[in-house]
């Protein structure tokens, strides 16, 4: 599943006052970038912010039409694995 055009994607801020930055745009990855390569590229973007005080995120979500995301980074697969459920 890929973050693409219309895809929601909800943040979690932990500090008063939170910036917002967007990064480069992957047009390839070796290996989800784990052996430090990847081809990056352009991305003209247009993004909509609104601020939701609803309940607090443990981790990035995402939403498509089709799918809903957890998004986990932190250690060993595992670990990585089970936090992602649990944000699910």
């Amino acid at each position: 599943v890929e973050v693409a055009s219309g895809s929601t994607i909800y943040l979690p801020v932990s500090v008063p006052g939170g910036f917002l930055y967007l990064g480069d745009a992957p047009a390839a990855m070796g290996h989800g970038e784990l052996s430090a390569t990847g081809l990056e590229m352009a991305a003209p973007t247009v993004i909509t912010v609104d601020i939701g005080r609803e309940s607090p995120l443990i981790g990035v979500r995402g939403e498509t039409a089709d799918f809903l995301m957890a998004e986990a980074t932190a250690g060993a697969y595992r670990r990585v694995f089970a936090e992602g459920r649990r944000a699910a």
